[in-house]
């Protein structure tokens, strides 16, 4: 997050404790919670290569 607040890229910081880098407190596991956080995205991005399983 910091790094992309810092060039000026749209992010929304999702985590379960708040910080100053967190715009919503939840979940991942929570359709709830990360329904919302993504609004307004059109299309992911894929993991890059170097994180995939």
């Amino acid at each position: 997050m910091r790094s992309l607040r810092a060039e000026d890229r749209v992010a929304v910081g999702l985590d379960i404790l708040p910080s100053p880098f967190t715009d919503i407190v939840g979940s991942v596991a929570d359709r709830g919670v990360v329904a919302p956080a993504m609004h307004g995205v059109s299309r992911p991005r894929p993991a890059s290569p170097d994180t995939r399983p």
